[in-house]
């Protein structure tokens, strides 16, 4: 009789929603298809998806994981499909070159200079655009990111306040904009250094992490997001730590990448709260070319 090979996982990939009322008490519908688990932190209990993985007894992961919070067959098959035809490359242009960089008002953080800090640790091909809301219209601001977003770019890079529906006191991007971007395959990933924006298990709402990676004709290919009320410092060491690796390794998958970042954080609220929505196997899609771009602001 054959001996089956065994290979070890090497990434977990859960596909389906999952809900802070999974008995559906309170009557929003019944969608705890893949349940997260849910944690105590310092603010409130959450939902990390590292307990899936965390063989070491120790509230972390121990193997790359990512999840699609899907509720419905053609969800899944929009984002799957966003998925797919990225790893293609078949859309790939200017636009794979470019990181867009945004910095919150500074409202009891200094958010510009953590967003100089991200901007310093970019992989060596983008170029960086960066929007820095601090003293500037709010209007005027939200106008200059959603071109910016409609445009493409490979990383979106946020730095800010942020609820579950959005970004900024001043609302920068929410929920409705998200939804209605149209960047079409020119998808970036986006990393989001605030509060909430993963809140992904809410029964009365849509988290801005979900809107982004549902957006039906642009939006985003993976979003790495809060599930949690966290500190500025630790989220902006979580930051740094992330797009250093990736200056490093560029090729590296993403779960990969984002489980190596989290090693070295204390904080440990942020380190369980960030979830990647997302593909965890999948890498970012530099421009295959031999040019060099430099950085401008």
């Amino acid at each position: 009789m054959a001996t089956a090979t065994r290979r070890k996982p090497q990434a977990v990939l859960l596909v389906g929603d999952a809900s802070l009322d999974p008995r559906n008490y309170l009557g929003f519908g019944d969608f705890d298809f893949v349940p997260t688990r849910i944690i105590e932190t310092a603010a409130f209990k959450t939902a990390s998806d590292d307990w899936f993985t965390d063989f070491q007894q120790t509230g972390f992961a121990t193997i790359p994981t990512g999840r699609l919070p899907v509720r419905t067959a053609a969800d899944a098959a929009l984002v799957v499909s966003k998925i797919v035809n990225y790893e293609k490359g078949s859309f790939a242009g200017a636009w794979n070159q470019q990181a867009l960089l945004i910095a919150d008002q500074n409202v009891g953080v200094d958010f510009s200079t953590e967003t100089n800090f991200a901007g310093a640790a970019l992989p060596a091909p983008l170029s960086a655009t960066k929007i820095l809301a601090d003293g500037q219209d709010p209007g005027l601001v939200r106008q200059q990111i959603l071109t910016a977003l409609n445009n493409g770019a490979l990383l979106v890079n946020y730095t800010g306040h942020g609820s579950t529906e959005q970004w900024s006191f001043s609302d920068l991007l929410d929920n409705d904009s998200a939804t209605a971007l149209s960047n079409g395959q020119r998808l970036p990933v986006y990393l989001l250094m605030d509060c909430l924006n993963g809140f992904f298990h809410d029964v009365f709402t849509q988290s801005l992490a979900e809107s982004l990676l549902l957006a039906p004709n642009g939006g985003a290919v993976a979003v790495w997001a809060s599930s949690g009320f966290t500190n500025a410092p630790p989220q902006a060491s979580l930051d740094q730590a992330l797009l250093n690796i990736l200056k490093l390794n560029p090729s590296m998958p993403l779960g990969q990448a984002v489980l190596g970042a989290k090693s070295g954080i204390t904080d440990n609220d942020v380190r369980r709260t960030w979830i990647l929505f997302g593909d965890p196997s999948m890498s970012l899609q530099f421009a295959k070319t031999g040019a060099t771009t430099g950085r401008h602001h």
